[in-house]
């Protein structure tokens, strides 16, 4: 069995806390006492739930949608990731065939396949990084698609970004610009 924690928040000066149990190989009906505690605490549990993994993979990913912001034109934003996990059993199979980007502005955006193809067993997870390189000012929009043959079913993340004047420099209060664009106008 293994107990991880989930998350946990604070109210009113009390921690409450999130966990997964993973029971392992169990069958059948089986019970289970909890308690925890020292002299001055204890622990309450409240709020159990056991499920059973599916025998088949089941897909699951994160986030439904990136927004990159206000980006420079001509220049990759830096990448967001796309997280796939198989809550199920099984072996769920994702290759860079299954991904697609479509849209006004598709061809701005992009994902790196290097960690694909990938076979994940249950529990494992894929990251999938995805960019965007903006040509035009204001805003710009794209949809990238995980078609998956087990699941028959595809899978969208919604795409945005906004680009920036051309001219537009970028930098850090106390610093040297860390971005310029590929023009800059200066007035004598």
């Amino acid at each position: 069995s293994t107990f991880t924690p989930i998350q946990s928040v604070t109210m009113a000066g009390l921690t409450y806390a999130q966990y997964q149990v993973t029971l392992g190989s169990v069958t059948g009906i089986k019970y289970y006492a909890i308690q925890a505690g020292t002299l001055y605490y204890s622990m309450l549990i409240d709020d159990v739930v056991i499920e059973e993994v599916p025998p088949v993979p089941v897909f699951s990913y994160t986030p439904t949608s990136i927004n990159f912001g206000s980006v420079l034109q001509n220049v990759a934003a830096p990448a967001q990731n796309i997280t796939i996990t198989n809550t199920g059993g099984g072996t769920l199979n994702i290759g860079a065939a299954d991904i697609s980007i479509t849209g006004p502005q598709s061809a701005m955006f992009s994902y790196v396949a290097t960690n694909l193809p990938a076979a994940l067993g249950a529990g494992q997870s894929v990251v999938i990084p995805v960019t965007v390189t903006v040509t035009q000012e204001g805003p710009v929009s794209a949809t990238l698609t995980i078609s998956n043959s087990q699941t028959r079913t595809n899978y969208d993340v919604a795409l945005s970004a906004t680009g920036l004047p051309l001219g537009t420099l970028l930098y850090t209060l106390g610093n040297i610009p860390t971005a310029l664009n590929t023009s800059v106008t200066t007035a004598s």
